[in-house]
Protein backbone atom coordinates (compact mmCIF):
# COMPACT_ATOMS: atom_id res chain seq x y z
CA UNK A 1 0.00 0.00 0.00
CA UNK A 2 3.04 2.05 0.70
CA UNK A 3 2.04 4.17 3.57
CA UNK A 4 4.51 4.90 6.01
CA UNK A 5 4.00 5.84 9.52
CA UNK A 6 0.68 6.64 9.42
CA UNK A 7 -1.61 6.09 12.42
CA UNK A 8 -5.65 5.58 11.47
CA UNK A 9 -7.86 5.21 13.82
CA UNK A 10 -5.24 4.39 17.11
CA UNK A 11 -3.68 1.53 14.67
CA UNK A 12 -0.37 2.17 13.96
CA UNK A 13 0.57 1.57 10.19
CA UNK A 14 4.21 1.52 9.30
CA UNK A 15 6.26 0.76 6.03
CA UNK A 16 5.16 -1.14 3.41
CA UNK A 17 1.92 -2.87 3.77
CA UNK A 18 -0.69 -2.70 6.75
CA UNK A 19 0.25 -3.72 10.34
CA UNK A 20 0.01 -7.71 11.37
CA UNK A 21 1.83 -8.59 7.94
CA UNK A 22 4.76 -10.18 7.65
CA UNK A 23 4.27 -11.89 11.32
CA UNK A 24 7.11 -14.36 11.70
CA UNK A 25 6.45 -17.95 10.36
CA UNK A 26 5.34 -18.81 7.14
CA UNK A 27 3.49 -21.92 7.95
CA UNK A 28 -0.20 -22.70 7.75
CA UNK A 29 -3.05 -21.88 10.37
CA UNK A 30 -4.10 -24.31 12.22
CA UNK A 31 -0.46 -25.68 12.42
CA UNK A 32 0.34 -23.42 15.19
CA UNK A 33 1.98 -20.81 13.09
CA UNK A 34 0.66 -18.11 11.11
CA UNK A 35 -0.98 -14.79 10.77
CA UNK A 36 -2.41 -12.78 13.96
CA UNK A 37 -5.44 -10.78 13.48
CA UNK A 38 -6.74 -11.70 10.21
CA UNK A 39 -9.78 -9.38 10.62
CA UNK A 40 -8.48 -6.85 12.08
CA UNK A 41 -5.90 -6.43 9.10
CA UNK A 42 -9.01 -6.18 7.01
CA UNK A 43 -10.61 -3.59 9.08
CA UNK A 44 -7.35 -1.22 9.20
CA UNK A 45 -6.77 -1.70 5.32
CA UNK A 46 -10.06 -0.45 4.58
CA UNK A 47 -9.36 2.27 6.64
CA UNK A 48 -6.20 2.72 5.26
CA UNK A 49 -8.55 3.17 1.67
CA UNK A 50 -11.30 5.00 2.66
CA UNK A 51 -8.13 7.36 4.49
CA UNK A 52 -6.42 7.90 1.38
CA UNK A 53 -9.40 8.32 -0.62
CA UNK A 54 -10.89 11.10 1.47
CA UNK A 55 -7.32 13.00 1.30
CA UNK A 56 -7.47 12.39 -2.83
CA UNK A 57 -10.66 14.00 -2.93
CA UNK A 58 -10.37 16.97 -0.57
CA UNK A 59 -7.13 17.86 -2.36
CA UNK A 60 -8.82 17.78 -5.73
CA UNK A 61 -12.45 19.60 -4.81
CA UNK A 62 -9.60 22.26 -3.21
CA UNK A 63 -7.37 22.51 -6.42
CA UNK A 64 -8.12 24.69 -9.58
CA UNK A 65 -8.95 21.34 -11.75
CA UNK A 66 -12.39 20.85 -9.91
CA UNK A 67 -13.42 23.32 -12.55
CA UNK A 68 -12.88 21.19 -15.28
CA UNK A 69 -14.80 17.98 -13.84
CA UNK A 70 -17.92 16.98 -15.94
CA UNK A 71 -20.64 14.78 -15.82
CA UNK A 72 -20.49 12.53 -19.20
CA UNK A 73 -23.46 13.46 -21.80
CA UNK A 74 -22.77 9.28 -23.46
CA UNK A 75 -26.34 7.53 -23.45
CA UNK A 76 -26.67 5.40 -19.70
CA UNK A 77 -23.32 6.53 -19.12
CA UNK A 78 -23.12 7.40 -15.26
CA UNK A 79 -19.13 8.56 -15.50
CA UNK A 80 -17.25 11.67 -14.74
CA UNK A 81 -14.51 13.11 -16.56
CA UNK A 82 -11.38 16.13 -16.15
CA UNK A 83 -11.85 18.00 -19.09
CA UNK A 84 -9.05 17.12 -21.63
CA UNK A 85 -10.23 19.62 -24.35
CA UNK A 86 -13.04 22.13 -24.67
CA UNK A 87 -15.42 20.67 -26.94
CA UNK A 88 -14.80 17.17 -25.22
CA UNK A 89 -18.38 15.81 -24.19
CA UNK A 90 -17.72 12.39 -23.58
CA UNK A 91 -15.40 10.20 -20.99
CA UNK A 92 -14.38 8.24 -23.57
CA UNK A 93 -14.38 7.68 -27.58
CA UNK A 94 -16.84 4.26 -27.11
CA UNK A 95 -19.29 6.78 -25.01
CA UNK A 96 -18.78 9.15 -27.64
CA UNK A 97 -19.69 6.61 -30.85
CA UNK A 98 -22.35 5.55 -28.45
CA UNK A 99 -23.97 9.00 -28.54
CA UNK A 100 -23.31 9.23 -32.67
CA UNK A 101 -25.14 5.83 -33.34
CA UNK A 102 -28.10 7.06 -30.98
CA UNK A 103 -28.14 10.15 -32.58
CA UNK A 104 -28.17 8.88 -35.92
CA UNK A 105 -30.66 6.26 -35.22
CA UNK A 106 -32.93 8.54 -33.79
CA UNK A 107 -32.57 11.26 -36.89
CA UNK A 108 -34.05 8.06 -39.00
Amino acid sequence: MGVVGTSVAGVSVAGEGVAGEGVAGEGVAGEGVGRVGVAGDAAVRGAVVVDGFARAAIEFLGSGERFGLRVCRGPRCVKYYLLAHPRQGWCSPACGNRARVSRHYHRR
